[in-house]
């Protein structure tokens, strides 16, 4: 049995009647909205920091999309990502994301060679089938989130 079937069964045994079509549009949307608000998707990447060169493209797998930059560092030393609207402050933000072509583009090249850490958090695309191991962790929080946007429908076309 999978994840997926395991949160239907919960969802179903407090909610007698629903359906197991209106259940998988819901669970699809929850899905959706529970990893653009959490940092349960992390992607990590390791990119060599070169000398003369500011823009590093970012590797986003298959099937999600980059909901924020967790950090970009070494063992060092952490560089924070800033948004592209933010790029006229003073302060240690010394770089930004271009999301249009979902570079970073350091404000400075670095003076030499250098290996980092981007720690990425990743939302998946509509339709994109999450790896059951996400599902498996974020049970509680996937159930808990599915039955609450259930009960918030006024009128529960499954009864």
């Amino acid at each position: 049995m999978t994840t997926k079937d395991r949160i239907f069964e919960a969802v179903q045994a407090r909610l007698g009647g629903a359906t197991e079509a209106f259940l998988d549009t819901e669970f699809d949307d929850a899905v959706m909205e529970y990893f653009q608000r959490s940092t349960a998707f992390r992607f990590r990447q390791d990119i060599t920091l070169s000398p003369g060169t500011t823009d590093y493209a970012l590797s986003i797998p298959v099937g999600a999309h980059l909901s924020q930059i967790l950090l970009l560092g070494d063992t060092s030393s952490q560089i924070y990502a800033v948004p592209a609207f933010v790029q006229g402050m003073q302060g240690s933000e010394i770089m930004v994301f271009n999301g249009a072509t979902e570079t970073i583009q350091l404000r400075e090249a670095p003076s030499g060679s250098r290996p980092v850490t981007v720690l990425l958090i990743l939302s998946p695309e509509v339709s994109t089938v999450v790896p059951e191991y996400l599902l498996l962790q974020e049970y509680e929080g996937l159930k808990d989130l599915l039955l609450s946007r259930m009960y918030a429908i006024p009128m529960r076309p499954w009864t």
